[in-house]
């Protein structure tokens, strides 16, 4: 222990946490918040009939008991010896330390050309404004650290202050540390978890040149769906994986741009190339994705939800995201933010690899009603389906119906089965499979029509398979139909 305390960097470990729990737990105001709770707890009167025959609170019974070594006073005054005794044993220890320095504007949300300045500290006062610490590691100051503010804040940044007084082990103090935002800051109106790599595919042999690890090519995409740059400082993931944009590459995201982390940048750059570089704020390994799905949580400066949700690799769940090699994208529009928790906001990639700093999406163009191969099918239909409105061939062919086995609730039986071919990248249209007995009245509830399955071709075009939730018996049923229903979203 001695030979720990010797350390000056242990010591100012030691420092440091002293000096942030009495902010929050060892605070004289929380402290006795503590010892209140149990007082009352001991002054408790118990009530005529719940404990017969005490009828006083137990403090009052002990006191009444021990006569001959009664303290003085009576209870409240030992309550207060107690915490008067606590308060000043903190504040002795709290002198045994260089006391740390305090912002004279609080942190947070500020206008440009905001003043800041500092207050007490017990030494001299060395602060950065890049969030590096002023301290080296062995005790000596930072050549970025200054020691003349105020500090006039223009743009965004982190200022970290300590004081020094003297150079022995604990000539430091703990540090005051404060985002000061200019601008607009990141918030979950801005702000969207646009694509996730979570289950990478396996890498090629000249990959592996770099990492064969497929974790090391994850990726997560994030895009400003807002109308103004926002802030990046402090932004941070707090569940999901481990990275803060503070110690970042980008400090500042444009309105409709997109930018990335990943869990190995060398690895990713194997894979895609250098020319999502720019846009990479940083690395997250060895933290990494689960391929079965967690929750990922995403704050700002202030502590608040950006994004929060929990993804899965299984329906309702788009599976094919955790088939190696798809990416989950989210369903979404330029200034739109989806509710990250529905899964049906999340679609598979189209392709293998995803597209990182870029989306696959594809629009509806010309008329949605318009027909113009005459084949009976409109456009919307055609888009939706990847199929063209230019080419009558095409669109027959949509639709497989038929009859196959499944076991449900470990009971085999016929099911009706619908089969249709869909453009992933439709992300402008929903298309609900329905199942009726006539051609008046369609569900496309699942009490009557089940997901099975969804096969991704690589092509930009997936299989997906319902099946009627009743079997189907062509003895007693007389007959069913089914249609696609699509529509804009």
């Amino acid at each position: 222990w001695g030979q720990a305390l010797s350390n000056p960097d242990f010591r100012q470990e030691h420092t440091d946490l002293w000096q942030e729990l009495r902010q929050t737990t060892f605070s004289t105001a929380n402290i006795d918040s503590i010892i209140d709770d149990f007082a009352s707890q001991l002054d408790f009167q118990d009530p005529a009939g719940t404990n017969p025959g005490l009828g006083s609170s137990p403090q009052t019974r002990n006191f009444n008991k021990w006569t001959s070594v009664r303290p003085s006073g009576g209870y409240t005054n030992q309550v207060n010896v107690l915490k008067n005794w606590l308060s000043t044993r903190t504040s002795w220890i709290d002198g045994q330390y260089t006391g740390k320095p305090q912002f004279t504007v609080s942190p947070g949300l500020v206008s440009s050309g905001t003043t800041v300045s500092f207050s007490g500290g017990g030494g001299t006062i060395y602060y950065t404004t890049d969030g590096t610490d002023p301290r080296l590691p062995g005790g000596g100051v930072s050549a970025s650290a200054s020691t003349s503010p105020p500090i006039d804040v223009t743009s965004t940044m982190v200022i970290t202050a300590r004081a020094r007084s003297g150079t022995g082990l604990t000539s430091w103090s703990g540090p005051a540390q404060g985002t000061f935002l200019v601008g607009t800051p990141a918030a979950a109106s801005n702000l969207v978890v646009s694509e996730m790599m979570y289950a990478p595919a396996i890498p090629s042999v000249a990959e592996q040149a770099v990492s064969a690890d497929p974790s090391d090519f994850e990726w997560i995409e994030l895009r400003n769906v807002g109308s103004e740059v926002i802030q990046l400082a402090d932004v941070r993931f707090e569940a999901g994986i481990d990275f803060d944009f503070t110690s970042g590459n980008l400090a500042t995201l444009a309105p409709g741009a997109r930018m990335l982390v990943v869990r190995n940048q060398a690895a990713f750059e194997a894979r895609y190339g250098t020319s999502f570089s720019a846009s990479i704020a940083g690395e997250f390994g060895p933290s990494r994705l689960d391929n079965a799905g967690e929750r990922i949580h995403l704050v700002n400066a202030f502590g608040s939800t950006i994004q929060d949700f929990t993804y899965g690799d299984a329906f309702p769940w788009p599976g094919e995201s955790g088939f190696p090699g798809y990416s989950l994208v989210l369903v979404q529009g330029m200034g739109a933010t989806p509710d990250h928790g529905d899964p049906g906001n999340w679609r598979s990639s189209a392709f293998i690899g995803g597209s990182p700093v870029g989306s696959d999406q594809t629009g509806l163009v010309g008329d949605p009603m318009a027909d113009l191969d005459q084949d009976g099918i409109a456009n919307i239909i055609e888009h939706a389906l990847g199929t063209s409105d230019t080419d009558g061939g095409e669109g027959g062919s949509v639709m497989e119906v038929g009859v196959q086995n499944f076991s449900v609730n470990d009971i085999t039986n016929n099911f009706l089965v619908i089969s249709f071919r869909r453009k992933i990248t439709a992300d402008d249209v929903s298309v609900v499979p329905q199942i009726g007995s006539d051609l008046t009245n369609w569900s496309g509830d699942q009490s009557a029509i089940v997901f099975v399955s969804e096969v991704n071709s690589n092509d930009g075009l997936s299989l997906v398979t319902y099946r009627s939730a009743q079997p189907f018996d062509p003895e007693l049923n007389e007959g069913f139909f089914f249609r696609l229903a699509v529509s804009e979203r």
